[in-house]
């Protein structure tokens, strides 16, 4: 955590009751001795949805989130758990149920049919039309369920449903309806305003009159006194006659309305104001503020002409713009009042009122001619044109008046495509104008306004109707959910929730939308979202939906039970026909009624039906005009009779399909697999991750009546056990598959058993119960045990492991190609085809992706598909390491439990495989980090994951051997993998104080130092090491970062390592490399040498200088110099024909004509090697004044031969005294090169003057070796220049934007004639560095601790901010690694390495500082 961040949640405690709007503070729970914030817990003690938020500096939130708490749902008199996904419900229409004291004899048929909950749709009093969800008084129930003589009380029907949990294992819920009411609720005549009305809302008045005239239009067609020439016998029957009904609504009744005066002013009385205007007019003193231009405002009480302007801009604009010329100006005013009015008038008629005409002949033509519509002709007050928009309880006249308004109320229904989350009745309305609305003409919109406060009577009775309704029943059906407004919706599910806390709340939305379905989902804490299955137009995209909605995939990845909150998709209720929808009979065939509904009942969720379905009623019931009563139970009932039995429809078999559905449920069978057999053969298989035990259903859907077609047969991994076949509704069950006539089980030779259909046709199920054979299971539960052990410690593996070194977890973990191509034996990456090649070699190129693959289940990965399909990668991981005498110990483990699994079905391998990696895999980077110092193995993770470099980046290799028998470093990975190319100088010093000496890698940091030692020459160490051997030493600077690594590791170990031997490779500059032992010297000699070369000065041409060591370089380049500076002490070096610090790209472009020109030569003294020198210095004299460095400065020879001496200390303050005045850039520099202040300049004594000037990152080095060396106040100035215009979101710009030669792209493959970028010639001139940024960041935090506690913890902050982005690269980086650099503004860079050493190295040390 970056920040001081503070979770807040309104999950209440134990004690509390929840409140939406209170929130509490989440107590964070630590790392395990460390000061890391690792999670928040909360304890889940309620149902329902929850938000959650973080903040940090003073509260600020910053970011927040929804978590539901399923609702836990029980039946039966233990009250065992009924689990969501073995849900099966079934609608009923309570009003066809008849009185109540029959209810029970009508329900059984939901019982014996397998259900385990009814939903009911709602029980209240029904209104006129008798619609189910047209309720006219909320607190009544249907007077219709009492007898003559015995009336039916909510409590009676409280009783029932808590009999049918108790003794029919039944849940009951039931529909609630905030959204409308009845037009015949009588509650409303006393309550109006609960209703979008014409009083409240007058902008629905221009609507309600073209309503009305529609309505009028009707009448005037059924009365035959007009139009009968048009409309004979008031019959619409022809598409023909929409184009008449066109006409007259274009021509005649919509001109006669005259609409536009409602958004229109009167003129007359605009401009007789305007003229009353001017005589008290007075200028507006803001005379600053944009000219302004009349338009219209529109009158709120929507009255025709009453619109208005706003006099002051009339008089501004005509008045002030006529130069006060009254006649001029009102004459102006004027025609712009009728151009406003003339352009409102097209608005309302070519946009409003065309739209509406439009959406009206639309409806008409739906419901009149299209095939899928009623199928209405007759035109009369019954079924009138279009259905009205608003109730009108008067004579048939259009009535606005005053007290009649606020008794004209607008209907409800739903606008297709509309915005879900905004209520389209709320003002301005437009969509009745526009005649939009799919409206229910018997049902009123309800009004509720912002708050309680805004209407209390409609917020106070729909609170009470619910919290009755959450009291009776165990969950409820939001109507018309996509809706209601959602504020409402939590206001009365918080109440039902106070009565019920686990209420299973389920709902269909419309929204068109996942993501405002997931909005509806968080904030009600909806837990399932009804899925209809009659939406899917052919087998295929029905088996789509059975696979998205329930269930995660078969053989998939075996996860912690800790892990990840992790966003997921709705918990689905699935049904094959649900009450709104057509029967499957009309919309398809008879014969896909049983394969549709056997496919969603084995889907992994919820499930649910409509009553009727399961008896193969051919028609819709229909909610508003299906009136006759359900049938009866009876177990003897035969086809045709009165009653409802086995025998009736499927009843029987989908009795068996509930059942199943609920023991997979119940019993874990939580894993899916779909397979299109043929486009209308689908095979569902269910699977339980523990057992494997399967059940697999294949059916022949019938979407139309087809002629039976060849199947191909099914091959199943394991031994068949029994099956379950049904032919139509002909049932079969628990049958032996020899005496099956459906399809016959055949032994494969080299696959498992198939399952040929012989008799299968459209119409037709098939289940199938599978076991895994003898063989495979013993397999699996070896698997297991071996996973279960190793969950454990000190487990065998754990011994193997522990007995290894860094550099053999080297080579178990990583090692990219060409490392392992070194060691000679036929090894490279694996390449995996259809992917890519494996990044690493070892355990970390397998797991690091597979812990990608894992967390997204994605087992369509081609490493998946690889291991399905053979054991090539098995035996790849094993062979390698068992190559190896240090390594062979793990390999022949892992042989082992390879052995063991190759037995299991391919189809389980990559799952059990993902385990045994990802355990190991932890295990291999503990025993890593236990190798490491406490800072490592007790750090946070990103800690860990940086050090993980030293054990990436260090290594044997052959080809790149060092002196001492020690690991070489690779600069980075692949690039630097391998030979002379793999082991830089200065890469290996500049990594490691943060690779090697925070890590605790003392003795090989000790190696290194000395091998470099033994390459000493001409007063350098080698750039290239090339094993000592073939070493070129063309850098200036990695000597300095070579004598820094000595001072750190004399401070962390102890001086004894200047007094230890040092094998001279190169006893003299010119002689040639001898063999180890031929001349030996303390380190400390060697450090001197270094010093007293650099006075006298270094000047030699490069052996074998010429195309044989460098293609590109001139021949002038191949001079190397170097020296100090004895009247500023600075040390410098190079020439504008070589490049000798670390941004050192050579131009290679023969196009461009750069070739053999440095791109950053940056000669003279550059400013990190002056700070290196001087921390050198510096610490050289503090060792001599211990007694631990027996010189006390160098000898300076002077030009007519004298020699005098100069010290540490001299040298020391001689640096001192002249770093500032060269290199700061202040006010007082008059340099015409100046072209940014308060900066330090890159170097001093350029070539190129200009250079010096240049905004760099490399002052920052010298500021943390040499910090002392910089006034404070200005170096924190400086730091924040180089943040503002260099650093970047992940690397640091090399070259300030602001600077002619910035490009911040590199590409290395540029072949074009662009001098500045051909052949990535701009490598350090622009493109975002990492290694610089730990620096940078040091310095920064070392300059904040001068300027105090305040400045200090907001660096630290900011600095931990920042890194944020390191750490989440790192986490998803193939490599486990830091990059070498981005291209501009933190874009990828395909020709950088993805792991660098000195990235990891220096944001190692920042933390380290931290």
């Amino acid at each position: 955590v970056s920040k001081n961040v503070t979770v807040y949640t309104n999950l209440p405690s134990s004690a509390g009751a929840f409140n939406r709007s209170v929130y509490q503070p989440i107590p964070w729970v630590y790392k395990t001795k460390s000061t890391v914030k690792e999670h928040a817990p909360v304890t889940l003690n309620l149902a329902g949805t929850f938000q959650y938020y973080f903040s940090y500096e003073n509260n600020k939130k910053a970011g927040s989130g929804y978590f539901i708490v399923d609702p836990t749902l029980t039946i039966g008199v233990d009250n065992h758990v009924l689990p969501l996904d073995a849900v099966c419900m079934q609608t009923v229409l309570p009003k066809l149920l008849g009185e109540l004291s029959t209810w029970k004899d009508r329900l059984l048929v939901t019982k014996e049919s397998g259900y385990n909950v009814i939903h009911f749709t709602p029980v209240q009093e029904l209104g006129h039309s008798n619609s189910s969800y047209s309720i006219a008084d909320q607190m009544a129930l249907n007077p219709n369920f009492s007898s003559s003589t015995t009336p039916a009380t909510f409590q009676n029907v409280e009783n029932l449903v808590k009999e049918m949990r108790r003794d029919w294992e039944m849940l009951s819920v039931t529909d609630v309806v905030w959204n409308h009411t009845a037009q015949s609720s009588l509650w409303l005549k006393d309550y109006p305003e609960c209703a979008f009305n014409l009083k409240n809302c007058p902008y629905l008045r221009p609507a309600y009159l073209l309503d009305r005239a529609i309505f009028h239009l009707t009448l005037d067609i059924e009365s035959g006194v007009k139009y009968v020439d048009k409309f004979p016998s008031n019959i619409v029957s022809k598409e023909s006659q929409l184009h008449d009904l066109e006409v007259i609504l274009v021509s005649k009744v919509i001109p006669a309305l005259r609409l536009w005066e409602f958004y229109q002013v009167d003129i007359e009385k605009q401009v007789e104001l305007f003229k009353e205007g001017i005589k008290t007019f007075k200028k507006c003193p803001n005379t600053e503020e944009k000219e302004k231009k009349i338009a219209i405002i529109q009158d709120p009480n929507y009255n025709r002409l009453q619109c208005s302007i706003d006099m002051q801009v009339a008089l501004e604009q005509f008045y002030v713009g006529s130069k006060l010329n009254q006649d001029q100006s009102v004459i102006a005013f004027r025609n712009t009042l009728e151009w406003l009015n003339t352009e409102m008038k097209k608005k309302v008629l070519l946009d409003t009122c065309s739209a509406g005409v439009q959406n009206f002949l639309a409806t008409v033509k739906y419901e009149r001619f299209d095939p899928k519509g009623p199928k209405t002709v007759l035109v009369n007050k019954l079924h009138p044109l279009n259905t009205v928009y608003f109730h009108h309880d008067f004579e048939d006249t259009s009535v606005m008046e005053e007290e009649e308004a606020k008794f004209i109320w607008a209907n409800n229904g739903w606008v297709m495509g509309a915005n879900a989350l905004e209520n389209f009745a709320e003002f301005p309305g437009v969509v009745y104008l526009r005649r939009e609305l799919v409206c229910w003409g018997d049902s009123v919109k309800l009004r509720y306004g912002s708050c309680p406060e805004d209407c209390p009577p409609l917020w106070d009775r729909m609170r009470k109707y619910t919290e009755a309704t959450a009291k009776i029943f165990h969950g409820i059906r939001i109507d018309n959910c996509h809706s209601t407004p959602i504020h409402v919706a939590e206001y009365m599910l918080d109440a039902a929730r106070k009565v019920r806390p686990d209420l299973y709340v389920f709902a269909e939305l419309f929204t068109g939308s996942e993501h405002v379905d997931n909005i509806f989902v968080n904030r009600l804490g909806i837990t399932s979202l009804v899925r209809e299955a009659l939406n899917a137009w052919d087998a295929h995209e029905l088996g789509r939906l059975v696979y998205t909605y329930g269930g995660e995939p078969i053989s998939s990845f075996m996860h912690p039970t800790t892990q990840k909150l992790q966003p997921s998709r709705a918990h689905a209720l699935l049904y094959d026909v649900t009450h709104d929808n057509d029967s499957v009979i009309a919309k398809r065939s008879i014969h896909d009624v049983l394969p549709s509904s056997a496919l969603v009942s084995m889907s992994c969720c919820a499930i649910g039906s409509n009553r009727g379905h399961d008896e193969l009623i051919p028609h819709h019931i229909h909610v508003v005009t299906e009136n006759r009563l359900y049938k009866k139970w009876s177990s003897s009932a035969t086809r045709g009779s009165e009653f409802v039995g086995l025998k009736s429809g499927m009843i029987n078999v989908k009795r068996l399909l509930n059942m199943l559905h609920q023991t997979m449920a119940m019993n874990g069978f939580s894993q899916v697999f779909v397979d299109q057999r043929t486009p209308d053969v689908v095979a569902v298989t269910r699977q339980n991750p523990r057992t494997h035990y399967s059940y697999i259903l294949v059916a022949n859907t019938s979407f139309v009546d087809s002629a039976p077609k060849a199947i191909p047969p099914l091959v199943i991994e394991g031994s068949y056990i029994n099956g379950i076949e049904t032919y139509n509704i002909l049932v079969d069950t628990d049958m032996p598959s020899t005496t099956s006539n459906c399809c016959n089980i055949v032994e494969g030779e080299s696959t498992g058993p198939k399952v040929e259909f012989t008799d299968f046709p459209p119409g037709s199920i098939v289940v199938l119960r599978v076991k895994l054979g003898e063989k495979a299971n013993q397999s699996i539960t070896e698997i297991r045990n071996i996973i279960s052990e190793l969950n454990n410690n000190n487990t065998h593996f754990d011994k193997i492991v522990s007995n290894l070194s860094l550099r053999s977890l080297n080579r178990v973990l990583f090692r990219c190609s060409e490392e392992e191509k070194s060691d000679g034996k036929g090894i490279q990456a694996y390449q995996v085809p259809g992917w890519q090649e494996l990044c690493y070699c070892g355990i970390a190129g397998v797991a690091v992706p597979f812990a990608k693959i894992s967390a997204s289940n994605d087992l369509g990965h081609p490493l998946c598909s690889n291991l399905r399909d053979g054991n090539w990668l098995l035996d790849y991981i094993s062979s390698r390491l068992q190559k190896h005498p240090d390594t062979k110990e793990v390999g022949d483990w892992y042989a082992s439990c390879f052995k063991v699994l190759q037995n299991v079905p391919r189809y389980l391998i990559p799952t059990y495989f993902e385990k045994f990696i990802s355990i190991t895999y932890k295990k291999l980077l503990n025993a890593c980090w236990a190798n490491m110092s406490s800072f490592i193995s007790e750090g946070s993770s990103f800690v860990k994951s940086l050090a993980l470099g030293t054990v990436a980046m260090c290594g044997t290799v052959k080809g790149a051997a060092l002196p001492r028998d020690c690991s070489s470093m690779s600069a980075g990975l692949p690039h630097f993998s391998a030979g002379v190319m793999r082991c830089w100088g200065r890469d290996t010093f500049i990594a490691m104080h943060g690779l090697q000496l925070v890590t605790g890698q003392y003795t090989d940091a000790r190696n290194l130092i000395l091998s470099f030692a033994g390459c000493l020459r001409h007063g350098l160490i080698p750039n290239l090491l090339g094993e000592g051997k073939i070493s070129r030493f063309n850098c200036r600077d990695s000597v300095w970062f070579w004598l820094q690594c000595i001072q750190d590791y004399c401070e962390l170990q102890g001086y004894e390592i200047l007094n230890m031997p040092v094998a001279r490779i190169f006893p003299t500059d010119d002689s040639e490399p001898m063999p180890v032992g031929t001349k030996t010297q303390p380190l400390s000699d060697l450090i001197q040498e270094v010093m007293q070369r650099h006075i006298e000065g270094i000047s030699f041409r490069e052996r074998n200088a010429g195309e044989k060591i460098d293609s590109n370089m001139s021949d002038e380049g191949f001079l190397v110099e170097a020296g100090i500076d004895l009247e500023t002490g600075f040390v410098f070096g190079g020439s504008k024909f070589n490049c000798g610090t670390w941004c050192d790209k050579m131009g290679e472009s023969k196009k461009a004509e750069t070739k053999g020109v440095p791109a950053t030569p940056r000669d003279g003294s550059a400013v990190e090697l002056v700070g290196l020198c001087k921390s050198a210095v510096r610490w050289l004299q503090a060792a001599h004044n211990i007694g631990k460095y027996a010189y006390d400065g160098v000898f300076v020879k002077g030009s007519n031969g004298s020699v005098s001496k100069l010290t540490w200390i001299k040298w020391n303050a001689l640096i001192a005294e002249n770093f500032e005045k060269h290199f700061y850039i202040g006010e007082e520099d008059t340099s015409h090169l100046v072209h940014k202040r308060f900066i330090y300049k890159d170097t001093v004594g350029a070539s190129h003057s200009w250079c010096d000037y240049q905004l760099r990152p490399n002052f920052a080095i010298a500021m943390v070796y040499a910090p002392e060396l910089f006034s404070p106040t200005q170096a924190w100035l400086a730091l924040c220049n180089a943040e503002v215009h260099l650093l970047g979101p992940m690397g640091i710009k090399t070259l300030d934007p602001d600077d002619m030669q910035y490009r911040g792209d590199y590409d290395n493959s540029n072949d074009t004639t662009d001098k500045s970028v051909a052949k990535g010639f701009n490598y350090h001139q622009g493109p975002e560095w990492l290694w610089p940024v730990g620096y940078f960041l040091r310095a920064k935090l070392y300059f904040a601790k001068i300027k105090g506690h305040e400045e200090l913890k907001k660096t630290v902050q900011s600095i931990r901010q920042y890194l944020v982005t390191h750490q989440l690269h790192i986490e998803n980086s193939l490599w486990c690694g830091l990059p070498e650099l981005t291209n501009s503004n933190g874009s990828y860079c395909r020709d950088s390495c993805p792991i660098q050493a000195w990235s990891h190295a220096t944001f190692l040390d920042l933390l380290y500082d931290m």
